[in-house]
């Protein structure tokens, strides 16, 4: 989470301080951590990486459904909130898994990211941010390059410089 919240993502990156942008940057490293936790099939740790991406994924959800409460959204309304939101993670987690899957470039890995981090109703995200964007995507590319599994089941993360 903390990671999440460098100030060169809104001042470097020019992602908007707006919940929505704060959000989907939140959910990029939970979902970068998980890429890692799912790297090792044959790792001897595998079952435990398992069980820390489980813990990781339900902590992200415990922390939204957290924010809810705190931002005084009642308890009747919370579940349905979640609902929407769940299904929000989850097609992040499945674009970037397929993205991060089939090896793409970081033309393609860019282009996800104009759709969701600097997504804007008002303004299209390509004609504000796109080289903006393509830095962000070597960001991503590097923070999955240092992120190690030993580190993650350590509790540890080694996050590439915000540049």
């Amino acid at each position: 989470m903390s990671q999440s919240r460098q100030v060169p993502f809104y001042v470097e990156y020019g992602v908007k301080d707006e919940i929505g942008a704060r959000f989907e940057l939140l959910c990029l490293h939970v979902i970068l951590a998980l890429q890692v936790l799912k790297r090792p099939v044959t790792d001897p740790h595998h079952e435990q990486a398992k069980e820390t991406a489980q813990s990781l994924f339900d902590s992200l959800l415990r922390g939204l459904d957290d924010t809810m409460r705190e931002q005084g959204v009642g308890d009747l309304s919370v579940a349905k909130k979640m609902k929407a939101l769940g299904k929000v993670v989850y097609a992040r987690i499945k674009g970037w898994d397929d993205l991060l899957t089939s090896g793409a470039s970081l033309e393609q890995m860019t282009d996800y990211i104009l759709r969701t981090v600097y997504a804007d109703d008002e303004v299209p995200a390509g004609a504000v941010h796109t080289d903006k964007a393509k830095d962000f995507a070597e960001y991503v590319d590097k923070a999955l390059k240092s992120l190690s599994l030993s580190d993650l089941l350590h509790g540890k993360s080694a996050w590439p410089p915000l540049n």
